[in-house]
């Protein structure tokens, strides 16, 4: 099938380099003067928000409570949680690869109806 797929649709570009710089620039703009970020430990975080948040921002590293931090102060669980319950309630995001989802606007037409059901939305 990979093959198949790889030729019929040929190779796709990563993007998510540039959509995290362009959204950090968009935070960037809207946030306050000093920013004080937490995520996880990735090292290009810190190039990342500093080229962001001009004015200054502090980035917290922390470590999870599966990986033996503190169940107290997890700042990332919402997040965390909302992402696990997409991917266990849309068979497409739960895949390695989004590629049976062609296009990204029926992917976004996915989420949009999955937000729209979770949040009670009214169909009539």
């Amino acid at each position: 099938m990979a093959e198949l797929g790889k030729t019929k649709y040929g190779w796709t570009t990563n993007e998510s380099a540039a959509a995290c710089k362009a959204a950090l620039t968009l935070a960037g703009q809207a946030a306050k003067p000093e920013v004080t970020v937490a995520c996880d430990r990735a090292t290009t975080y810190p190039g990342l928000m500093a080229s962001a948040f001009p004015a200054g921002v502090s980035v917290v590293p922390y470590k999870s409570r599966s990986f033996g931090g503190s169940a107290d102060f997890e700042p990332l669980f919402k997040l965390n949680h909302a992402c696990a319950k997409i991917r266990a309630d849309l068979a497409c995001m739960a895949r390695k690869t989004w590629a049976t989802t062609r296009k990204r606007e029926k992917l976004r037409d996915r989420l949009d109806i999955y937000i729209a059901v979770n949040n009670g939305y009214s169909f009539a």
